[in-house]
């Protein structure tokens, strides 16, 4: 396993809500593979995922990162059903 996936996925193990449910974006700039890895790992390691996504960087953090960066992006899930009209 890359070194990069793995110290990513430790972070994310460390910093994310247990019960909440999670939806999570992996971002990638040239490295499909690595961010399959990555989505692999949080599917095995954590059971409150309900949906993971993998898309391509775009120009604006790709320049800052360069080919090989990964971004994740978490999102407590909050269902519309569940909110109240005021």
């Amino acid at each position: 396993m890359l070194a990069i996936v793995k110290r990513m996925f430790l972070l994310r193990i460390k910093n994310s809500p247990k019960n909440k449910k999670l939806r999570i974006a992996i971002g990638h700039a040239l490295c499909q593979s690595k961010a399959d890895k990555l989505q692999n790992l949080l599917f095995q390691k954590m059971d409150n995922i309900l949906s993971c996504r993998i898309t391509d960087l775009g120009s604006a953090i790709g320049v800052h990162g360069g080919p090989g960066a990964l971004v994740v992006g978490v999102q407590n899930y909050h269902n519309p059903n569940e909110f109240k009209a005021q």
